[in-house]
């Protein structure tokens, strides 16, 4: 089942290079970079449900998975407003090229309509009117972003489990930063991970996100939902591919935290925690999810070009061996004419010798 899963996925990756190419691009659109929406914008976002579809089907030999590495990852929270968190990965490619891209955890459409939804009940009961008031203007600032920005026009993402379910998404980004065009929010970093013990390949780091996004713990509060996403993917990233290089920034303190605007106070609410049980879920998910993929792509290998390769070089071997047999047999025919001709020279040189001992 998964096979003809990624086959029907392989296959729609092909048709979409076929009739969606890169727009003001020479390149080729491919599964692992969404790409660039014009010139001088970014992509349009891509639902990471999407991405782990495409990426999972994209790859024709084992070596290709090689092709991809995230060498950083970098969690921001923006400095205003609900705060917001996300993450964004530095991928170097195959030939020295690097994209940037920023993955993050939005309300959907019908999310963002519901006030019942966005402010949880809990919460509500803990804040006076004043700090209700600011709330919504956060809330209503999340909206007015969201309806503006017309990458977030994307299908909604919907589980049985579930009525509603949030946009985890990507985009590949121009800002070096992370910075969405037309929408720089100030972010401060939460932390920076690098120098991977055990190489983290793209493919990987989808696959966690995915796994994270799928995901369902049954809480849809809208604050809780952005900041529990990058820390669920970054515990579960440093959990199998321990940074040896780890940078704290000055927002380490406040991330899960929403701040309420005040005049003179902000107070803090810790809207998510450490989840070791959650995350050991996840992580044993993204593994079998790997090796699944991995038992996908060597078949679709040797089922292929590696398959072809394997028969041409069991055919050089053959033909190899039937040349040496060969060479071998005429060796051994030369080496025993010459010692047939050395035994008529020999058998010669004794009639001879007889001939002259009876003279």
């Amino acid at each position: 089942m998964y096979t003809a899963f990624r086959s029907s996925a392989y296959l729609l990756v092909r048709i979409l290079r076929a009739v969606i190419p890169a727009s003001g691009s020479s390149e080729e659109w491919d599964a692992e970079v969404p790409p660039f929406s014009s010139k001088t914008g970014d992509s349009h976002q891509l639902l990471i449900s999407t991405w782990h579809w495409y990426v999972g089907g994209s790859y024709s030999s084992p070596t290709d998975v090689q092709n991809s590495m995230v060498i950083r990852i970098q969690w921001l929270k923006n400095a205003s407003g609900l705060e917001h968190e996300y993450l964004v990965i530095t991928v170097k490619r195959q030939g020295g090229v690097e994209a940037t891209l920023r993955i993050e955890r939005r309300p959907s459409q019908d999310q963002i309509v519901s006030e019942a939804f966005a402010v949880s009940s809990e919460l509500l009961e803990t804040l006076s009117c004043k700090q209700r008031k600011s709330l919504s203007q956060d809330v209503e600032e999340e909206r007015v972003m969201i309806r503006q920005a017309a990458r977030m026009k994307v299908p909604k993402l919907h589980d049985k489990r579930q009525d509603l379910q949030a946009n985890d998404t990507v985009i590949h980004v121009r800002n070096e930063a992370g910075q969405v065009s037309g929408c720089k929010e100030p972010a401060s970093l939460v932390a920076s991970f690098g120098e991977f013990q055990k190489p983290l390949l793209l493919r990987d780091f989808v696959f966690a996100a995915y796994q994270a996004s799928s995901f369902m713990d049954g809480n849809l509060a809208l604050l809780k939902q952005t900041f529990w996403f990058p820390r669920t993917v970054v515990t579960a990233i440093i959990q199998n591919y321990h940074p040896q290089e780890v940078q704290y920034g000055e927002a380490f303190e406040r991330r899960g935290c929403y701040c309420l605007k005040m005049d003179t106070e902000r107070p803090s609410f810790i809207l998510n925690v450490d989840n070791p049980e959650e995350v050991s879920k996840i992580s044993a998910r993204l593994l079998q999810d790997i090796e699944n993929n991995d038992t996908h792509i060597q078949e679709k290998y040797m089922a292929g070009p590696g398959g072809k390769a394997l028969e041409q070089k069991r055919a050089d071997e053959e033909e190899e061996r039937r040349i040496a047999a060969e060479h071998a047999a005429s060796r051994a025919r030369e080496e025993a004419s010459t010692l047939a001709e050395q035994n008529r020279q020999l058998e010669e040189e004794l009639e001879r010798l007889r001939a002259a001992a009876k003279k």
